[in-house]
């Protein structure tokens, strides 16, 4: 119970500074703002459903998310520290819980 707490308080934290979107995509969306949208239209699932679907992959190692809208496809970035120490990468479908991807993060 405790470790949620501190996950949710982290990620609260994270998204109180929205990620900024390119001039050029006008259509896609960033941030606490369409988190918000998406989350009161039942467009996507909440982050605690996310972060426990994942945690087999990230365990306790989550340092940063990200929320976004790329294709019309909403998805969060959670970047995560393997066990070697390397920081990657995990990009989940916010409406499904499928996981897309799971890269070294740059």
């Amino acid at each position: 119970m405790k470790k949620t707490s501190l996950l949710i308080a982290a990620f609260i934290a994270l998204i109180m500074t929205p990620v900024l979107a390119d001039d050029d995509d006008d259509d896609e969306k960033y941030g606490l703002q369409a988190l918000m949208e998406a989350r009161r239209a039942g467009d996507v699932l909440p982050l605690i459903t996310i972060l426990k679907h994942i945690h087999p992959i990230t365990g306790d190692n989550v340092v940063a998310i990200e929320f976004e809208q790329d294709d019309g496809r909403y998805k969060y970035g959670v970047y995560y520290l393997d066990d070697n120490g390397r920081r990657r990468e995990v990009y989940v479908d916010a409406q499904s819980g499928n996981v897309l991807e799971d890269e070294l993060a740059d």
